[in-house]
């Protein structure tokens, strides 16, 4: 591939890091790694008796309901966003505010942390630049680090 100017070569770079940062990084090793922390930090802390779990059909853990958008060319944001009505499930569990008070269960008002669980991880684990590196090998660049 030919390229006129410095600008054309950078505004095809940045194409294609964002498609990697949507495609191997959102939908990829973020969207796997907030599902886990999903699992453990929210599903695994207790069993409800008053109502069932939708998890993969429906609930925090389908994927229908994991959003992965891009902010701008450098930045992509993956959310759980499972709605109940006007109620965003993801953000009342994640911050413990909002919940329904007739329903009381060992985690009303407790904040359970999956979202920022998986920011920490994200940052420390090596796990984004190893995807971001992999997808742009994949579209036919050769990456250094």
């Amino acid at each position: 591939m030919e390229f006129k100017s410095l600008k054309d070569l950078e505004k095809h770079l940045n194409k294609q890091i964002a498609q990697s940062l949507k495609n191997d990084v959102g939908n990829g090793v973020a969207r796997k790694k907030l599902k886990e922390n999903i699992q453990t930090e929210v599903y695994d802390k207790y069993d409800p008796v008053i109502y069932e779990r939708q998890r993969e059909n429906g609930g925090l853990i389908d994927d229908a309901n994991i959003k992965v958008e891009m902010i701008d060319n450098n930045t992509v944001s993956i959310e759980s966003h499972r709605m109940d009505g006007n109620k965003n499930v993801g953000v009342v569990v994640e911050t413990g505010v909002g919940y329904n008070e007739e329903w009381a269960f060992p985690y009303t008002h407790k904040s359970r942390l999956f979202t920022e669980v998986t920011r920490d991880e994200l940052r420390n684990d090596g796990s984004v630049e190893h995807a971001l590196m992999k997808g742009l090998e994949v579209q036919g660049l050769k990456v250094q680090k």
